[in-house]
């Protein structure tokens, strides 16, 4: 008989969590209110403030949650396997799709990051592991000479905020303008640009 209430309450509070982060992204912080929440939620008021405490709880909750459910890589060594054109590829594949996945819920914690630093953390730690996963992979590549010593955190930005931007672009712009943004293209141009201008092994 206890099981009932204890399964009710997680379900209301992923719930919450969820209608949360839809509710700040789409209205922002100051917009979002919180029976605009719990109504879609579908959950009373007293719900969200028994599980969250306030506002500024369930925020952080709800940011924290969702991001850390993001499928990070820990070893860039698998891709190291491959001719670098091919493991470069495969790599920046798998890293940029966790962006394009998150690509509001990153642009809100920048939005909220100057009145709730402690909210922006999160994104931004996430961020730097994204970065961090890249850079690893072209030291070891440099390691192994198959790729120029040069500034890998500047090469490691241009991969990150050439997706980012594009997806930002084609989420906030009619597809007439953005047809042509597509990820495959602008994988290849930027892999492209990197293998011809930094890698040292035959392609």
């Amino acid at each position: 008989m206890s099981e009932k209430p204890v399964l009710y309450e997680n379900d209301a509070r992923q719930r919450l969590l969820k209608a949360a982060l839809e509710e700040f992204i789409l209205s922002g912080y100051k917009g979002a209110s919180t029976r605009a929440i719990t109504e879609r939620a579908g959950v009373n008021s007293i719900t969200l403030f028994r599980q969250f405490g306030n506002k500024q709880g369930l925020l952080k909750e709800a940011v924290s949650n969702a991001l850390e459910q993001m499928r990070m890589l820990n070893n860039v060594d698998d891709y190291l396997q491959f001719p670098l054109r091919e493991g470069l590829t495969k790599l920046i594949c798998d890293l940029t799709e966790q962006l394009e996945n998150k690509c509001e819920l990153f642009t809100f914690g920048i939005k909220v990051s100057f009145s709730y630093p402690d909210v922006a953390e999160v994104p931004k730690k996430l961020m730097w592991e994204i970065k961090s996963t890249l850079i690893d992979y072209f030291e070891k590549l440099a390691a192994q000479n198959r790729f120029q010593q040069v500034d890998f955190p500047v090469i490691a930005h241009l991969v990150i905020s050439s997706h980012y931007v594009a997806a930002r672009i084609r989420l906030r712009f009619p597809k007439d303008i953005t047809k042509h943004l597509k990820d495959e293209g602008i994988l290849q141009v930027l892999v492209d640009m990197i293998v011809s201008t930094y890698g040292t092994e035959p392609c």
